[in-house]
């Protein structure tokens, strides 16, 4: 089955946590459209010590959906960008270390 953004949106708009709780999980399930589909927290990053930056990347089935926010000590997370679906790409980067 394939899911769009929307359906995803939804789908952990109806859970107890939302975004919050789904950036601890490991897996869990949405129901979306009336059936149960597992999913598994792919990756994740924010909170303390990272700045404001947030996001929270799930797996569910062969698609992976990204959700961006922020983050904020005085109140937590925000989740307050748009579900995105989305792919992994490597990157290489040059850093300068001393010598």
């Amino acid at each position: 089955m394939i899911y769009t953004p929307q359906q995803i949106e939804e789908a952990v708009g109806e859970t107890d946590g939302g975004w919050g709780e789904i950036k601890y999980e490991d897996k869990g399930t949405l129901v979306i459209d009336g059936v149960t589909v597992p999913f598994v927290t792919a990756d994740e990053f924010g909170g303390e010590g990272h700045g404001d930056e947030a996001w929270v990347v799930i797996k569910v089935g062969n698609q992976l959906f990204r959700k961006e926010g922020y983050y904020a000590s005085h109140y937590g997370y925000d989740w307050d960008g748009d579900v995105q679906e989305v792919k992994p790409v490597e990157k290489t980067i040059t850093v300068y270390e001393s010598v």
